[in-house]
């Protein structure tokens, strides 16, 4: 079922708080929606050494199938979402949604809005999971790349980014939000690739955290969202490791 972009905003984030922190949370995963370019190979790599013969076509892990918007569909409703399918188009609504959002470093805007044009001119599929309280249950993405490559493309780009992104302030909504984020250590059960972070925030004096966690299966991206704040008892990572898990045991 597709809805606008508006409609997911108003659900997902009821709160200001929970909506300031899921576009931290969210922000660089986006930013790595066009990024499924991969690096050439060395002439090293793309030639076999002298002497050693070529793997059998039979030995070579064939890769899985991969993930359709139904696939994603059916993976976030296990874990008990209401799914929402998103047209990569609908990206310029649902920052019209948001309003003027302007980051610091002025860099780390510029890589947050040239992925955000790249994606909405991709053909990645984009299903979001709707929790029925979030301030209290963690937000969640699900994407589809057009291989695994690709996906875990994206994960490398958003880790590589905390380098020059750990430390940003976001203004939107008449809020600003400081943010540090940094690597946390986080296992997830049937995942090719895993990616924790946690982001110690304040919003206009109110202190908060926002967990973040992105794992990819095959052509799959899932990223889940949880805020912890004054009044909001978000998911720790083994609760964001347990609803990922969910999801990626649905997925091809």
């Amino acid at each position: 079922m597709k809805t606008s972009a508006l409609s997911l905003t108003s659900r997902a984030g009821r709160t200001r708080t929970a909506l300031a922190a899921v576009v931290l949370g969210a922000g660089l995963v986006l930013s790595a929606c066009g990024s499924g370019d991969t690096a050439p190979a060395e002439d090293g790599d793309a030639q076999q050494e002298e002497g050693e013969a070529p793997a059998p076509a039979e030995e070579e892990a064939a890769e899985a199938p991969a993930a359709t918007a139904d696939d994603l569909t059916a993976a976030v409703e296990a874990a008990g979402y209401t799914a929402q399918s998103m047209d990569m188009s609908q990206l310029g609504d649902l920052q019209g949604a948001m309003g003027d959002v302007s980051v610091e470093p002025a860099e780390c805007e510029a890589v947050m809005n040239a992925g955000l044009a790249a994606a909405q001119g991709s053909d990645l599929t984009l299903v979001a999971g709707v929790p029925a309280d979030p301030t209290t249950e963690p937000n969640l993405v699900a994407m589809a790349y057009g291989s695994a490559d690709e996906a875990a493309e994206a994960i490398s780009a958003n880790k590589e980014s905390l380098g020059s992104c750990g430390e940003v302030t976001v203004s939107m909504q008449g809020t600003e939000v400081s943010s540090s984020t940094s690597e946390v250590s986080a296992s997830v059960d049937g995942a090719d690739t895993v990616l924790g972070t946690e982001a110690t925030m304040d919003m206009n004096g109110q202190e908060m955290t926002t967990r973040n966690l992105s794992v990819q299966k095959g052509s799959a991206l899932v990223t889940l969202t949880g805020v912890s704040a004054p009044g909001m008892d978000g998911a720790d990572m083994d609760g964001l490791a347990e609803v990922a898990a969910t999801v990626l045991a649905e997925l091809p």
